[in-house]
């Protein structure tokens, strides 16, 4: 990774969206948030007007059909894993790879679209560059994450089969910003899920 730049307030965001959505069954990014607006556009939106200088979306080749329609995303880069059954770490190393300049990353999952704007400044304004943070609601932990590039770094060189991102941070020292409700905590995994939460069943 490239040098890095503490005193610089850009931040890169990796969207986690290479997952095969096996009991979703089909791409969360491509779920309905609100009319004709999806989860991807939905999260990609609330970063940009956080001040988000680049979106890193990892993608599986069953989402290669859906990619060409978010070319009216500013600042998206999308990024294709060729092994999504190797798991999330391997996703967000080529997430990293690809943003190798940036001093901060968020690490968002794509099938929580409740990040607001105002959340991911409180995250960011708790920046550090020897420390991840980690939002918390009831003392609870949530997403996302916000990963120093030192860390990050140790993130690159980790090899250990089976090692998770959870263990590799819990390495670290951790910052911990107290979220004021809950959405933070949501995920949406199943079709019941998305009904519970959105009362409808576009699915």
């Amino acid at each position: 990774m490239g040098p890095v730049r503490t005193n610089d307030s850009s931040f890169t965001t990796i969207i986690l969206a290479s997952g095969l959505s096996e009991r979703m069954g089909r791409p969360k990014a491509m779920l309905p948030w609100e009319g004709r607006v999806t989860f991807l556009e939905k999260i990609a939106a609330e970063y940009l007007a956080a001040g988000c200088t680049r979106l890193v979306c990892t993608i599986n080749r069953q989402f290669l059909p859906y990619a060409r329609t978010f070319g009216n995303i500013q600042n998206l880069m999308v990024v294709l894993n060729e092994h999504p059954e190797y798991g999330r770490m391997h996703s967000l190393k080529l997430g990293f790879k690809a943003s190798m300049e940036s001093p901060y990353f968020f690490v968002q999952n794509v099938d929580n679209p409740f990040i607001r704007a105002e959340t991911i400044r409180k995250i960011h304004a708790a920046k550090d560059p020897l420390a991840w943070c980690s939002p918390e609601f009831e003392y609870k932990r949530g997403h996302p994450v916000l990963i120093p590039a030192s860390i990050a770094q140790r993130i690159m060189e980790e090899d250990t089969p089976g090692v998770t991102l959870h263990d590799l941070l819990d390495r670290h020292p951790r910052k911990t910003v107290e979220i004021g409700d809950d959405s933070i905590l949501k995920n949406v995994n199943t079709p019941e899920d998305y009904i519970s939460l959105f009362g409808n069943t576009l699915l």
